[in-house]
């Protein structure tokens, strides 16, 4: 281990957030979206950006870790996943006492984490969501990571078995192939 701090928010409405994607997507799906939030976090301090100063760690967090629930059971509804994921993670925001403002950048960053174009243009929650999830999906952008940092996030959130596969048989969209980051 080259000794990379991994930390997560700890809030209570972080931890929640966790735990629904905990019981509601499978591990593959927990471990992408995870590397998704340490690699955007990391490119943006690689960017001179800091936590609490100029952007707000937990919505990054809260963006990237529930950014694919629309590609589960209970999230899939009639439009198109990052939609749909968008609304389940509004739905479940409100449940938590989450102000408006607030949930309306999830919603971005969750709609928005397979549109480069659009996501580079918002807040750096919604831009940096977009980013860590396409690092890890393309692994475009990943020599922006420091060196041996993709190889112990890797350690710890592994890519699972038939995970591309699953991921690009979800996804149509994504036309995901496999890359190691």
């Amino acid at each position: 281990m080259s000794g990379f701090e991994i930390r997560f928010p700890t809030t209570d409405v972080a931890l929640s957030a966790r735990e629904l994607v905990e019981r509601m997507e499978a591990p593959y799906l927990i471990n992408h979206s995870i590397r998704a939030y340490l690699f955007g976090s990391v490119l943006a301090q690689q960017e001179g950006l800091a936590p609490g100063d100029d952007y707000d760690d937990e919505l990054l967090f809260l963006g990237s870790v529930l950014h694919d629930v629309g590609l589960t059971d209970e999230g899939n509804g009639n439009q198109r996943f990052e939609v749909d994921g968008a609304d389940l993670a509004v739905r479940f925001l409100r449940e938590q006492s989450v102000s408006e403002e607030r949930t309306q950048v999830v919603w971005d960053a969750i709609a928005l984490h397979t549109s480069a174009g659009i996501a580079n243009r918002k807040q750096p929650e919604v831009a940096f969501a977009q980013r860590g999830t396409h690092v890890d999906v393309t692994g475009t952008g990943a020599h922006r990571l420091p060196s041996g940092f993709a190889d112990e996030v890797h350690a710890q959130f592994p890519r699972l078995k038939d995970s591309v596969a699953q991921f690009g048989g979800s996804c149509g969209e994504c036309q995901v192939e496999a890359r190691e980051v």
